[in-house]
Protein backbone atom coordinates (compact mmCIF):
# COMPACT_ATOMS: atom_id res chain seq x y z
CA UNK A 1 0.00 0.00 0.00
CA UNK A 2 1.54 3.10 -1.17
CA UNK A 3 2.12 5.66 2.01
CA UNK A 4 0.71 9.36 2.26
CA UNK A 5 2.41 11.91 2.96
CA UNK A 6 0.64 14.52 4.95
CA UNK A 7 3.58 16.99 4.78
CA UNK A 8 3.58 17.26 0.92
CA UNK A 9 2.48 20.00 -0.98
CA UNK A 10 0.93 20.60 -4.21
CA UNK A 11 0.10 23.32 -6.41
CA UNK A 12 -3.27 23.69 -7.96
CA UNK A 13 -3.65 26.00 -10.96
CA UNK A 14 -6.93 28.23 -10.34
CA UNK A 15 -8.78 29.79 -12.88
CA UNK A 16 -7.26 32.95 -12.30
CA UNK A 17 -3.83 31.65 -13.22
CA UNK A 18 -4.96 31.42 -16.61
CA UNK A 19 -2.63 34.28 -17.63
CA UNK A 20 0.67 32.12 -16.90
CA UNK A 21 -0.68 29.67 -19.70
CA UNK A 22 -2.87 31.94 -22.69
CA UNK A 23 -1.05 32.88 -25.66
CA UNK A 24 -0.20 37.10 -25.51
CA UNK A 25 -3.01 38.30 -28.36
CA UNK A 26 -5.80 35.92 -25.69
CA UNK A 27 -4.46 38.45 -23.48
CA UNK A 28 -4.50 41.14 -24.79
CA UNK A 29 -7.22 41.23 -27.38
CA UNK A 30 -10.63 41.87 -26.24
CA UNK A 31 -13.00 39.05 -28.28
CA UNK A 32 -9.76 37.05 -29.67
CA UNK A 33 -10.69 33.42 -30.15
CA UNK A 34 -8.44 30.90 -29.55
CA UNK A 35 -6.87 29.31 -32.24
CA UNK A 36 -4.09 25.89 -33.16
CA UNK A 37 -1.27 28.97 -32.52
CA UNK A 38 -2.76 29.72 -29.56
CA UNK A 39 -2.85 26.35 -28.01
CA UNK A 40 0.67 25.79 -29.24
CA UNK A 41 1.88 28.44 -26.50
CA UNK A 42 0.05 26.99 -24.31
CA UNK A 43 1.27 24.24 -24.92
CA UNK A 44 5.30 24.74 -24.32
CA UNK A 45 3.90 26.32 -21.33
CA UNK A 46 2.85 23.47 -20.30
CA UNK A 47 5.84 21.25 -21.16
CA UNK A 48 7.83 23.93 -18.95
CA UNK A 49 5.95 23.64 -15.73
CA UNK A 50 6.45 19.63 -16.30
CA UNK A 51 10.01 20.05 -16.66
CA UNK A 52 10.10 22.78 -14.07
CA UNK A 53 8.00 21.15 -11.33
CA UNK A 54 6.43 24.78 -10.71
CA UNK A 55 3.73 26.81 -12.88
CA UNK A 56 4.97 29.72 -15.28
CA UNK A 57 6.72 32.96 -13.60
CA UNK A 58 6.39 31.47 -10.33
CA UNK A 59 8.48 33.89 -8.91
CA UNK A 60 5.56 36.49 -9.78
CA UNK A 61 2.86 35.91 -7.31
CA UNK A 62 0.23 38.12 -8.74
CA UNK A 63 -1.51 38.08 -12.51
CA UNK A 64 -0.88 41.77 -12.64
CA UNK A 65 2.36 41.17 -12.36
CA UNK A 66 2.38 38.29 -15.03
CA UNK A 67 0.88 40.73 -17.25
CA UNK A 68 2.77 43.15 -16.99
CA UNK A 69 5.92 40.88 -17.38
CA UNK A 70 4.56 38.88 -20.78
CA UNK A 71 2.54 41.86 -22.48
CA UNK A 72 4.30 44.98 -21.64
CA UNK A 73 8.01 43.84 -21.09
CA UNK A 74 7.43 40.98 -24.00
CA UNK A 75 9.18 38.09 -21.42
CA UNK A 76 8.69 34.36 -22.02
CA UNK A 77 8.73 32.56 -18.66
CA UNK A 78 12.74 32.08 -17.54
CA UNK A 79 14.47 28.57 -18.57
CA UNK A 80 15.01 26.14 -15.22
CA UNK A 81 18.15 25.28 -14.43
CA UNK A 82 19.76 28.57 -15.23
CA UNK A 83 20.20 29.08 -11.36
CA UNK A 84 21.81 25.26 -10.80
CA UNK A 85 23.51 24.03 -13.91
CA UNK A 86 25.01 21.51 -11.84
CA UNK A 87 21.50 19.86 -11.20
CA UNK A 88 20.15 18.59 -14.21
CA UNK A 89 16.71 17.35 -12.70
CA UNK A 90 14.93 20.60 -13.97
CA UNK A 91 17.20 21.65 -16.40
CA UNK A 92 16.01 22.01 -20.26
CA UNK A 93 18.17 20.89 -23.37
CA UNK A 94 19.50 23.98 -25.82
CA UNK A 95 17.40 22.55 -28.60
CA UNK A 96 14.00 22.15 -26.63
CA UNK A 97 14.17 26.08 -25.21
CA UNK A 98 15.08 26.97 -28.56
CA UNK A 99 11.19 25.07 -29.91
CA UNK A 100 9.76 26.19 -26.73
CA UNK A 101 11.07 30.16 -27.31
CA UNK A 102 9.31 29.74 -30.68
CA UNK A 103 5.98 28.66 -29.17
CA UNK A 104 5.89 31.73 -27.15
CA UNK A 105 6.93 34.27 -30.25
CA UNK A 106 4.87 37.15 -29.87
CA UNK A 107 3.71 36.75 -33.64
CA UNK A 108 1.36 33.65 -33.65
CA UNK A 109 1.95 33.15 -37.53
CA UNK A 110 6.01 32.76 -36.56
CA UNK A 111 5.07 29.94 -33.83
CA UNK A 112 6.16 26.47 -35.04
CA UNK A 113 3.22 23.56 -36.08
CA UNK A 114 1.80 20.96 -33.62
CA UNK A 115 3.19 19.12 -36.83
CA UNK A 116 6.93 20.17 -36.32
CA UNK A 117 7.00 19.20 -32.18
CA UNK A 118 5.48 16.00 -33.40
CA UNK A 119 8.72 15.62 -35.21
CA UNK A 120 10.61 17.28 -33.20
CA UNK A 121 9.98 14.92 -30.63
CA UNK A 122 10.54 11.92 -32.49
CA UNK A 123 13.67 13.02 -33.68
CA UNK A 124 15.25 13.27 -30.52
CA UNK A 125 13.87 10.39 -29.27
CA UNK A 126 11.68 11.91 -26.72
Amino acid sequence: MEEINENATSKTVSSGDVVRYSAIELIEGGSVPATMNSDTYSFATLILECIAEDVPFSGLSRDAAVIHARVAKGQSPPRPGIESPEDPKNSVSDGLWDLMTRYWSIEPEDRPTMEYVHSFFADHNM
